[in-house]
């Protein structure tokens, strides 16, 4: 029984009761001997996926510094990093 599960399921009236009379949803759990939910798996996938390999963080540093053009910012750089 969550917030947003109560609501996807049209019981938003049972949400305002609990608010009402109850104060706060947890305490209704407790009181009903609802369990907490657990939290979801997350399905999150990393946008970097760090490579098994080991890259020193100086030879990283210099590698980049060396594709900086001297004029430019280094916001606009986009490095390559081959696998």
């Amino acid at each position: 029984m969550t917030r947003n599960g109560l609501i996807k399921a049209g019981r938003g009236d049972l949400l305002s009761a609990i608010t009402t009379y109850v104060g706060a949803l947890q305490r209704a759990r407790r009181l009903a001997r609802i369990p907490t939910p657990k939290p979801l798996e997350s399905t999150h996938v990393p946008f970097l996926k760090i490579s098994l390999r080991a890259v020193s963080f100086d030879r990283h540093v210099r590698f980049s510094m060396s594709r900086i053009h001297p004029a430019w910012s280094v916001a606009l750089q986009r490095i390559r990093i081959s696998a």
